[in-house]
């Protein structure tokens, strides 16, 4: 926001520039008045994902050493907001100076990868054209499996599903949901999709295989001043697409554009297998 914005003594929502600001499109998401979706919401998703993947290393041998972390993320940028690109690893920049968690502690920026291989980051790189890669509609076949790799959150009934009240249309329902709104908002050609038939065809998923735990995760809000739960479902799940064969096409999106709630926090991050 500190890249972007010039109007910084005024809410975004009063705000005159807010139609043309990266700041709003990225963060403070909103429908679109030229589309004829969700015009009844005053947030639509975010345009963007953050996937994660951490990994411990001994900074030292001997006794009363620091420890140093590598610490690996990439963020997925849809539509119109890979124009934003530059302002994003600019924005990790700062981040990186001004530290992470309540304690910010800094860390150094060293590299990064834009889809074409790492690159060392450089004092006053120029922020290179990120590789864009268009989703396309993949047969998985009537049965497919998934990874949860971070923590899954969905909702039936107005409650968090857990490991017992998990089932195959709930996961559907959750996919047709995330994948519509994510095409509806940002997708250049929207598939000709019949939404009331793939809604029916939900109902016929089944769940064969739940290899799953409860994770109990928790993230410090510095907005906020306090913790929240980010817990969910991780694990491995199995299901049976044979009575929704149009609905098993839009799986091959999911591991994409994830699923639940949180994804850009890096939630519901999924993995097709085999």
């Amino acid at each position: 926001k500190r890249l972007v914005c010039v109007m910084r003594r005024m809410a975004c929502s009063e705000c005159p520039l807010q139609q043309g600001c990266l700041y709003v499109q990225i963060f403070e998401t909103r429908p679109d008045p030229a589309r004829q979706l969700m015009r009844k919401y005053q947030r639509a998703p975010h345009p963007f994902c953050l996937i994660t993947d951490f990994r411990h290393e001994d900074g030292g041998e001997r006794a009363g050493a620091a420890h140093s972390c590598e610490l690996r993320f990439a963020i997925r940028l849809f539509g119109e907001a890979v124009k934003a690109a530059p302002f994003v690893m600019s924005a990790v920049d700062n981040m990186a100076q001004e530290g992470l968690s309540k304690q910010r502690i800094p860390f150094r920026h060293a590299a990064f990868d834009v889809g074409n291989g790492w690159v060392k980051k450089e004092q006053n790189t120029v922020w290179p054209e990120p590789v864009l890669h268009k989703a396309v509609l993949q047969p998985v076949g009537s049965r497919v499996r998934w990874r949860l790799k971070t923590p899954l959150r969905v909702k039936a009934n107005g409650k968090l599903v857990n490991v017992q009240t998990l089932s195959g249309d709930v996961l559907a329902r959750a996919m047709l949901r995330r994948i519509g709104l994510m095409l509806g908002f940002f997708a250049d050609e929207r598939p000709d999709l019949d939404f009331s038939a793939l809604r029916e065809q939900a109902e016929h998923v089944r769940l064969l295989q739940a290899d799953i735990r409860w994770n109990r995760l928790q993230r410090y809000s510095s907005r906020q001043g306090k913790l929240h739960a980010i817990s969910g479902l991780t694990g491995e799940v199995e299901l049976d697409f044979s009575h929704a064969p149009a609905l098993a096409q839009l799986a091959s999106l999911v591991p994409v554009v994830h699923l639940g709630k949180g994804t850009s926090m890096g939630l519901g991050r999924i993995e097709q297998c085999g």
